[in-house]
């Protein structure tokens, strides 16, 4: 063996584990950017991992022949991996590998969230190229990565709102409103009445965002009917209502029995403290006692911790984890956990015409700091919270790699 130069069986046997603990951790990732388990920190060395093995695995002999040999369902989050790896070189034809992987059924979202992912720079003329080809799924790309960068380009908006395609009309219309770009609010409460249910809920998001309450009935439908993005409805909803409305709201939420969890997230998200002493009595209950709790400590700020998990807020804030042994475990620790001796000993601290967030009034500053140190759940509500209140401003991007944020 020549000193220095690595066998090509090694070799290969080195990127192929490379690439495959990328892909593991960019699993993680996609997992971590909402999880109430990460926080910037956590986010911001996951990212620095991840980036090293993208740097690492393009080095490689065998990177050239795995990109080219093209998409494969069975190495999926490989491919993507290495599409984030090739952005920065100029001798592969990424545009032609991105076509080529859309007619074999790649998964279009993974796409824009890695291209989304890597250094802006490394991919404003691939992003231009996609956009001026004649293929819709490859504008649409460009697009859903010009919003996640929180780029302002100088596309026609309108004419992508008014585009035949539905998924154009939906991405456009959550650019705009992530954007802050008001001028455009009128015609985003016009897809309100699209005919395609994506396009509806997209646009009554950024009427929201952009300061109009038009789609607010599209919203709570999306709430009653238990859909998708129903917990982002309530965080979209609730905080533009009056306490009048908003209990009148919750109210009939309640009346179904099959929406205890979504009646419960509402007041969670309402925040006003004159609700703590009806969520104190629902942590009697298993049925409602981690929904509570949680909610409890949302709005109060407060720590509740048991000895098997320490901080119990992560475990009862993640929805894959309800029909876990853990969760049953978490539910059990509440029932020893004195809530009226809590809010008794710290009440004084809160205003009942206030509404609060982890026992910060919602304010501009107060998501900012929440922004800075809660968990990437808390930050995703705190950055809504901010744009609510400041319609022109961007919405803030808490899914960007944690060492650009």
């Amino acid at each position: 063996m020549i000193e220095g130069v690595i066998p090509n069986d090694m070799s290969d046997g080195l990127f192929e584990q490379i690439i495959e603990e990328a892909a593991f951790y960019w699993f993680q990732r996609n997992h971590a950017v909402d999880s109430p388990f990460y926080t910037l920190k956590n986010l911001i060395e996951l990212d620095r991992r991840l980036a090293g093995l993208l740097r690492l695995m393009a080095s490689l002999d065998g990177f050239h022949d795995f990109l080219n040999s093209g998409f494969n369902s069975e190495t999926e989050l490989e491919f993507y991996c290495a599409i984030g790896a090739a952005s920065p070189m100029r001798n592969i034809n990424l545009f032609q590998i991105i076509k080529n992987s859309i007619k074999l059924n790649s998964n279009t979202n993974e796409i824009v969230n890695m291209l989304s992912w890597v250094e802006y720079k490394s991919i404003s003329g691939l992003l231009r190229k996609l956009w001026e080809s004649d293929n819709t799924e490859l504008q649409n790309i460009a697009l859903g990565v010009w919003k996640n960068h929180r780029k302002k380009t100088d596309i026609d908006l309108p004419a992508a709102m008014n585009s035949s395609d539905p998924e154009t009309r939906a991405i456009s219309a959550q650019f705009a409103g992530e954007m802050g770009m008001t001028q455009h609010l009128e015609q985003i409460a016009a897809l309100l009445n699209d005919d395609n249910e994506k396009v509806r809920f997209w646009a009554a998001y950024s009427v929201i965002l952009l300061g109009g309450d038009q789609g607010l009935s599209l919203l709570f439908n999306t709430i009653q009917e238990q859909k998708e993005q129903k917990n982002l409805a309530i965080q979209l909803t609730f905080p533009i209502l009056t306490e009048k409305d908003a209990t009148k709201w919750i109210n009939t939420l309640s009346r179904n029995d099959n929406l205890l969890q979504e009646t419960i997230k509402s007041f969670e998200v309402v925040g006003l403290s004159r609700f703590i002493p009806w969520l104190i009595s629902l942590t009697k209950s298993p049925s409602t006692a981690p929904f509570a709790a949680h909610a409890f400590c949302t709005i109060t700020g407060m720590s509740i911790e048991s000895e098997d998990f320490g901080e119990l807020i992560p475990i009862l804030g993640d929805p894959t984890a309800i029909d876990s042994e853990d969760f049953e475990k978490a539910v059990k620790a509440i029932g020893k956990i004195d809530f009226n001796a809590l809010w008794t000993k710290y009440n004084n601290r809160f205003s009942n015409e206030s509404r609060y967030f982890f026992g910060k009034t919602i304010t501009d500053k107060n998501m900012s700091v929440i922004l800075k140190n809660g968990n990437q759940q808390q930050r995703k509500r705190a950055a809504l919270e901010q744009a609510i209140l400041s319609p022109e401003k961007e919405l803030f991007q808490h899914r960007a790699p944690g060492f650009r944020q």
